[in-house]
């Protein structure tokens, strides 16, 4: 497949993002990826990519054949100049002796990704097109759509959160219970809130998400009857030539409503035993599984204990790097770190096992990876946290959140975290944090 490439003037980086954001929801198909300019990603290679207009799906479920879907994955990528798409959490179930018995919210497959016709780039501050039809015609089309804050936001007629208040505390003494016993160290453990849909505007939600978040591996995808609007601040793996690349976040504090304050609180998080227990333990987990696929002696810690600000919260976040050893495959490294140590806890398989166990929902697309593999071989994958999945066919809402549960982790609080990360879904939507009583 050819791509047809033109450059075009990008005279004004807001409005043309605007343009492209519309753009994305009115495809059948599409993915989008916004780095929201973030100022602290050395590692980034684009600012925005969208991919639409597919020639080349791929896409399956789970079943009994072990690396099946990544073996296939790996022979069908190899003859496709570009794609995008995800890696659903369950993939864990073919990886490891897992399996998954809870209720399913939506339909979605487990692994899906496409390769775009039509691809829009926004990188080193120009505007890209590549297509198999006409560049200028899209470029045409693009500056057609204009600007602004279109559309009208969310009605819904009613939102439930699961499990409730006392559940969840209950289950967070349960866990804390397997660390005294010695199962694990540490596990995420993740609640969900459900809506029912009366109205909901693509392009109002999705430039209000990206826009208030301000985060950088931001997506945006559109498939069959399923919308995912996702502000993820966390960069799960990515390759640049041979090096690979992991940015495992633990510790989550809010923003201050001053200068003041604001460094106090990231002060208190930098200092904060609980949060460094949590964190250093995946980044262990972390440096060991890409020591698998990495030329021994070269994983090493970048940055620990790194704090960053984003628009609502501040993170604690760590970089771990490597060196793809001589001859192994890409895939094959991402599989190895799949899935990915914040979203689960230590020891993975246990921590996994333990997750079926008290959650009640499978966690699907949430907790999954959305990225990009380029025509230069480099890709890069998120962690998908601070989402929402729209179901079209039922009209409903579907926004999960979670959190890591260490000995010293206190129920209460932990809830009270949970709703935090929620907050700045749940207040575009009109919600207010008193669901939750």
């Amino acid at each position: 497949m050819h791509y047809n490439t033109r450059t075009f003037p990008l005279e004004d980086i807001t409005e043309t993002k605007q343009s492209i954001r519309q753009l994305a929801t009115h495809q059948e198909v599409a993915t989008l990826l916004d780095n929201n300019e973030y100022p602290h990603d050395k590692y980034r290679k684009y600012e925005v990519i969208l991919g639409f207009d597919p020639v080349s799906t791929f896409t399956g479920a789970l079943h009994s054949n072990v690396d099946t879907l990544f073996e296939n994955f790996k022979s069908w990528r190899s003859h496709q100049p570009f794609c995008l798409g995800y890696f659903g959490y369950d993939l864990k179930n073919e990886l490891e002796d897992l399996s998954s018995q809870n209720k399913i919210l939506y339909p979605a497959p487990d692994i899906f990704f496409f390769c775009p016709g039509s691809l829009i780039l926004i990188k080193d501050g120009r505007l890209e097109i590549k297509s198999i039809h006409d560049p200028e015609s899209i470029y045409q089309k693009l500056m057609a759509i204009g600007s602004g804050s279109k559309g009208t936001s969310p009605r819904l007629l009613r939102i439930s959160s699961f499990p409730d208040r006392v559940q969840y505390m209950k289950t967070v003494d349960a866990i804390r219970r397997h660390i005294k016993d010695g199962d694990i160290y540490e596990m995420n453990y993740c609640r969900y809130f459900e809506g029912d849909i009366i109205s909901m505007d693509s392009s109002w939600m999705l430039s209000q998400l990206f826009e208030d978040a301000g985060a950088p591996f931001s997506v945006y995808m559109k498939w069959a009857d399923l919308e995912l609007f996702c502000a993820s601040p966390e960069r799960f793996l990515a390759k640049r030539g041979s090096k690979l690349i992991s940015q495992p976040i633990k510790g989550t504090i809010k923003r201050g409503r001053n200068t003041k304050e604001d460094l106090q609180n990231q002060n208190t998080l930098y200092n904060s035993e609980k949060d460094r227990a949590e964190h250093v333990m995946i980044v262990d987990l972390v440096r060991n599984d890409l020591s698998r696929s990495c030329q021994p002696g070269t994983v090493i810690v970048e940055e620990l204990y790194g704090i960053y600000p984003f628009n609502a919260v501040t993170q604690m976040i760590s970089t771990i790097t490597g060196e793809l050893a001589e001859g192994a495959d890409p895939v094959d490294a991402l599989a190895n770190c799949f899935p990915m140590g914040s979203m689960t806890g230590a020891p993975k398989i246990r921590a996994m096992q333990l997750i079926d166990q008290y959650e009640d929902f499978k966690r699907s697309v949430f907790s999954s990876a959305v990225g990009y593999w380029d025509d230069e071989g480099d890709f890069d994958f998120n962690v998908v946290i601070r989402s929402m999945m729209v179901d079209l066919s039922q009209n409903k809402l579907f926004i999960p959140v979670g959190g890591a549960i260490v000995y010293d982790s206190k129920a209460e609080a932990e809830y009270e975290e949970s709703l935090l990360k929620a907050e700045g879904l749940l207040r575009i939507l009109n919600i207010n944090k008193s669901i939750h009583q």
